[in-house]
């Protein structure tokens, strides 16, 4: 499991994982509410979006070509 370290954010935001590396998450208003969207720089984990709202210890279920991946969000 990877986690995620982060400040609670309606907006873009770098953040840094447990595993070192570096990624990005940006807040998209939709209809229902609050969509994540995560990006990771080089490749080494599978881009993501969450439509639910992130929660400190919350943790995340991601399905790629690579393989299930789980992340846990530290919300600082």
């Amino acid at each position: 499991m990877t986690t995620i370290y982060m400040h609670p954010t309606k907006g873009f935001e770098m953040v840094k994982l447990s595993d070192g590396s570096q990624a990005s998450v940006d807040v998209e208003k939709t209809p229902e509410g609050p969509r994540y969207q995560f990006w990771f720089k080089g490749h080494t984990h599978s881009d993501f979006w969450c439509d639910d709202s992130l929660e400190n210890g919350q943790k995340i279920s991601v399905e790629s070509i690579n393989g299930p991946e789980e992340f846990q969000i530290k919300l600082s």
